[in-house]
């Protein structure tokens, strides 16, 4: 399973590029492992959360 270090700052998302933002692949990613429409502060709480996980980039 891939980390999920940095992945803020790794677009675009998916293997074939499908999602420009974060935003996006997280709706996505809702829609098909869930069956949801997640609501935009769902969608907004995710993002942020996964931008915590952000560190410094090795040179």
């Amino acid at each position: 399973m891939p980390s999920l270090r940095n992945v803020a700052l790794t677009a675009p998302y998916f293997h074939n590029a499908a999602a420009a933002t974060l935003e996006e692949a997280v709706r996505v990613m809702g829609l098909y492992q869930l069956g949801l429409e997640l609501p935009a502060q769902d969608v907004d709480l995710i993002v942020k959360f996964l931008g915590t996980l952000n560190s410094e980039m090795a040179p």
